[in-house]
C-alpha cells in the first residue's frame, strides 16, 4: 500500500512539473515506469517527500505514514526525508525516557519546526534534557510547554540559559508563563494545548469556575511583555472582571480567540469588549444556541439567531475607524462584515426624517484554524 502511495505521490508531481519543464518529464516518466525512483534529481524526489507529508494523518508523520518506509529506503532518500520526517516532534510521558537519546541527535533537531513537550511525570534529567534540546532547535517556529505542576521551578530554573528568538507561537500549560519571556518574538500565546479542551486539571476547573482564575492572571500579565504579540488563545471561564483585566492589559491586541462558557450574561461583558481599541479578528463558542436549542428551532431560526447574536458583536466595535473585521462562532462557523446600509425613512408628523442603519454581515461555513493558524490565515484573507 505505502509503495502505491509513493508512486501516486511521485506521478502526480510530475504532472506538475510537466507543465513547467516538458524536455525531461519524458525521462523521468520512463523512470517511473522502471519503479527506479533513486535515478531521479533531488528536487523530484524533494517534491514527492512533501506530497507524501502533507498526505500523512493529521499533518504529521508516523510510522504508519509512506514517507517513513521511504525514508528507510537509503541514506539519499534518509538525508532527503529528514526536513519533513522532524518537522513536527512531540515527547509525552511515553517517550520522555528517551529524551536523552533525543537531546544527543542535533541531526534531527535541526530541522524541528514545531516541538510538543507535554509531560505529567517527573524525571531529574527531564529539564536539562528538555533545554538542550530546545537550544539545538535553531528553526524552531511553534512551541507547546506543559509541565508538572509541582516540579515548575526546576524547568524555570533551568530555561533561564536558553533564549528561542525564533518561537513566533507559544502554547503553555498552566504556571508556565515564564517561558514568554524566552520567547520574545512570539506573536501567538495561547494556554490551551489542543482546541476544544480546557488544560485545567479538574480541581482548578472548579476554582475557575467560582472566578479564581489562578493560572491565567500571571499569563495575562507576562502577556503584556510581549512586544509583537498579536493574537491571544484564551481557554478559560469567562466573567467581566477578567475581560477587564486582559482589556486594561492587552487593549492593542488586533485578534483575540476566546474558549470556554461564560459565566454571565452577554449584556454584562459585551460592553466591556469596547476597550480593545485596535480588535479586527474575535474568535468565541456559539452565542445564542445552546445544544439543547437545536432541538426545538429549525435550521434557518437558529441561524437567524446566530446573525442576531454576530450583529450585537459587531455593533460594539463600529468606533470610527476601528471596525471589526470577522467573527468566529463556534468550530465552523465565520461570520464577515461586508458593511453597514442606512435607510432613510420620512416622518411626515415631524420636521425631518428617520434613519436606520443595519449591519451586513456574509456567513462562511468553514473550520476554524488551529492555534498556530490564525495570523496566517488573517494575512492570505486580507
Amino acid at each position: 500500500m505505502a509503495s502505491l502511495q509513493i508512486l501516486a505521490a511521485a506521478a502526480e508531481y510530475i504532472s506538475i512539473y510537466q507543465y513547467q519543464n516538458q524536455n525531461t518529464a519524458a525521462r523521468l516518466t520512463e523512470r517511473m515506469a522502471d519503479n527506479n525512483l533513486s535515478q531521479m534529481p533531488n528536487e523530484i524526489l524533494i517534491g514527492i517527500i512533501t506530497s507524501l507529508y502533507e498526505a500523512s494523518p493529521d499533518g504529521t508523520t508516523s510510522c504508519a505514514a509512506p514517507i517513513d518506509p521511504l525514508s528507510k529506503t537509503n541514506k539519499r532518500f534518509r538525508a532527503l526525508s529528514m526536513p519533513s520526517i522532524f518537522q513536527h516532534v512531540t515527547v509525552t510521558d511515553a517517550s520522555g525516557l528517551r529524551i536523552t537519546e533525543m537531546k544527543a541527535s542535533p541531526a534531527f533537531t535541526v530541522h524541528v519546526k514545531s516541538f510538543k513537550f507535554d509531560i505529567t511525570y517527573y524525571f531529574p534529567f527531564l529539564a536539562p534534557g528538555l533545554v538542550s534540546m530546545l537550544s539545538q532547535m535553531p528553526k524552531l517556529k511553534q512551541l507547546e510547554l506543559r509541565v508538572p505542576e509541582s516540579h515548575i521551578q526546576i524547568f524555570e530554573s533551568f530555561a533561564r540559559m536558553i533564549i528561542l528568538p525564533t518561537v513566533e507561537t507559544l502554547i503553555v500549560g498552566p504556571y508556565c508563563e515564564f517561558m514568554i519571556a524566552k520567547c520574545p518574538n512570539i506573536q501567538t500565546l495561547a494556554n490551551n494545548l489542543e482546541r476544544g479542551t480546557a488544560w485545567l486539571k479538574a480541581s482548578e476547573v472548579q476554582k475557575t469556575c467560582r472566578g479564581n482564575h489562578k493560572s491565567s492572571l500571571p499569563l495575562i500579565k507576562a502577556a503584556a511583555k510581549a512586544p509583537y504579540l498579536r493574537h491571544l488563545d484564551l481557554t478559560e471561564n469567562w466573567n467581566a472582571p477578567l475581560l477587564r483585566l486582559i482589556v486594561k492589559t492587552l487593549s492593542h491586541l488586533p485578534s483575540l480567540a476566546m474558549q470556554g462558557r461564560f459565566t454571565s450574561m452577554i449584556t454584562n461583558w459585551i460592553s466591556i469588549m469596547r476597550g480593545f481599541t485596535k480588535l479586527q479578528h474575535l474568535a468565541m463558542e456559539e452565542l445564542g444556541v445552546g445544544p439543547s436549542d437545536r432541538c426545538y428551532f429549525t435550521h434557518e431560526e437558529v441561524a437567524g439567531r446566530q446573525e442576531m447574536y454576530a450583529k450585537l458583536v459587531f455593533d460594539v466595535f463600529d468606533l470610527g475607524s476601528h471596525v471589526l473585521k470577522d467573527l468566529w462562532m463556534g468550530e465552523t462557523l465565520r461570520f464577515e462584515l461586508v458593511g453597514r446600509v442606512r435607510t432613510v425613512i420620512p416622518e411626515p408628523n415631524m420636521l425631518g426624517v428617520l434613519s436606520d442603519e443595519q449591519i451586513q454581515l456574509k456567513r462562511f461555513e468553514e473550520r476554524r484554524p488551529a492555534v498556530g493558524e490564525y495570523l496566517r490565515v488573517q494575512k492570505e484573507s486580507a
